[in-house]
């Protein structure tokens, strides 16, 4: 295993021959992931509501035989064959999602020790690279088409895999890159992967997310969470307002020039925050884009605060014209989270347009994003509490005991939730600052 990096960054070589998980490693290499290749064209930029049968999706249709496939063959520590989890809309207006899942609490991996928001990575610790090769999807691919039985090559590429401890139907893990070795702290193309496979799902229920280190995440290499719920959320149309006032969603601010999207083959594009002492730009990747012909806008109207919800999170939107903008914009905040030592949570969702008020607010045709800056919580997560991570937040409230899931309530739930957010006073100087670092 090949030593970290200056950058923080190791590459996975293990042995010739090693095993892994009683597995010949010859059968553990990227090389051997079936590739799901798309464009643009994929995309589901209209026509997505809830109540409304989808159109015929490739990705969904991908990923759903495949992890079906996995199930059966036992890759998973659990069974979990359909919408089977009990579960129930707790009354009060925050229409919470609760449901029990008895063992995800009991059945999975023991979580990481997590001490610090940039603990390099380790590999000694259990990492993706260690993973039963059975338990890879596919790998993606952004461009070109993909023929029956084509298969990646080369080591670098965006994978997805099964959580082999779901907690609901469908879910996986997306690993950016994770031949990379790269600790769990949010890219400019992750976020973008991330981004592109919501657009590329026409269920209103598959949702993304991330935890980071602090914020319940459990293990250290870089990975985000992809699930279905078939239940629609408060916040995706909750209203919001500018981060700033004065300022609006005005998408005819012009644009800068990033770009047709990822292309699943360059290095991460860093934040602003990777020019500060201490954080360096990794041996090969690129400098940021430069627009040629225009500056570089000011992405503040792109952010949001939800205004009529108890999280007051962080909102971005996109309808899917300014996929790598909106991108950007986040990745922007998180580089500065990290330099703030702030832990936080993400969750991608289908949703409506930003602001008070939306023209229809059925339609799902756009994508939120709703970040959470919020305490850190260190050391070893207990698997049995009510842990506030990305799910939570966003009103999914899994839940390991039947004491506990009979119990709930929204007062509850919410008290809960409330000791892990920023106090109100936190909120204010952070938006401060947030604005001043959007407005530079």
């Amino acid at each position: 295993m090949a030593a970290p990096s200056e950058a923080g960054i190791a590459e996975l070589k293990p042995a010739d021959g090693a095993a892994v998980n009683g597995e010949p490693e010859q059968a553990r290499p990227w090389t051997e992931a079936e590739v799901f290749a798309y464009s643009e064209g994929d995309f589901f930029k209209s026509g997505v509501r809830w109540g409304r049968p989808g159109t015929r999706c490739r990705f969904d249709a991908a990923l759903r035989s495949a992890w079906a496939d996995r199930m059966s063959r036992g890759c998973f520590r659990y069974a979990l064959r359909g919408p089977e989890l009990l579960s129930r809309v707790l009354p009060g207006p925050r229409r919470f999602v609760a449901q029990l899942n008895v063992s995800r609490g009991t059945e999975r991996r023991r979580p990481q020790e997590i001490l610090s928001l940039r603990q390099p990575f380790d590999p000694n610790q259990f990492n993706f690279g260690k993973i039963r090769p059975r338990e890879i999807l596919f790998a993606l691919r952004r461009g070109g088409a993909a023929c029956p039985g084509d298969r990646l090559t080369g080591q670098g590429g965006a994978l997805l895999i099964i959580n082999v401890s779901p907690l609901e139907y469908g879910h996986v893990l997306l690993l950016p890159d994770p031949a990379r070795a790269l600790p769990q702290v949010l890219t400019g193309d992750s976020l973008l992967q991330a981004l592109e496979l919501v657009f590329l799902s026409s269920d209103p229920g598959f949702r993304m997310g991330f935890n980071s280190l602090g914020a319940f995440a459990s293990v250290n290499h870089l990975h985000l969470h992809g699930y279905y719920l078939g239940h629609e959320l408060e916040v995706e149309s909750a209203p919001t307002e500018p981060l700033a006032p004065g300022t609006g969603f005005n998408r005819a601010e012009p644009e800068l020039d990033v770009g047709a999207g990822w292309t699943g083959t360059t290095r991460d594009q860093p934040g602003p925050g990777l020019d500060k002492p201490g954080l360096q730009r990794a041996e090969g990747e690129r400098e940021p884009p430069r627009s040629r012909s225009r500056p570089r806008p000011k992405p503040l109207h792109r952010v949001h605060l939800l205004s009529g919800h108890p999280t007051r999170g962080l909102v971005l939107y996109t309808d899917g014209t300014d996929i790598p903008q909106t991108a950007a914009a986040l990745h922007r905040i998180t580089d500065f989270f990290l330099g703030r030592s702030l832990a936080h949570n993400l969750f991608l969702t289908r949703g409506c347009p930003l602001g008070g008020r939306v023209a229809d607010p059925g339609s799902r045709d756009g994508v939120r994003l709703i970040l959470w800056p919020r305490r850190s919580c260190f050391g070893v997560k207990e698997e049995s509490a009510f842990n506030v991570a990305l799910c939570e937040l966003a009103g999914h409230l899994p839940i390991k005991t039947p004491h506990h899931y009979s119990e709930m309530t929204e007062g509850k739930a919410l008290e809960i939730i409330r000791k892990h957010l920023l106090s109100e006073e936190e909120l204010s100087q952070l938006r401060s600052e947030i604005t001043g670092l959007l407005e530079d």
